[in-house]
């Protein structure tokens, strides 16, 4: 499993996952990754000047 992080001035919206984990499945024999639902939005605690 990984996670993704957002770039500096930014933080994961509530509800979404930064979450991606790679799953292997049998009947194919392939391994793929899982699409993350990650939206990234301003960090509202960093106000400008």
């Amino acid at each position: 499993r990984e996670r993704y992080v957002c770039n500096a001035g930014f933080k994961r919206k509530a509800g979404t996952s930064s979450l991606t984990e790679c799953v292997f499945n049998e009947t194919m024999n392939v391994a793929h990754w899982t699409t993350p639902n990650l939206k990234c939005i301003r960090d509202p605690s960093l106000t400008r000047q």
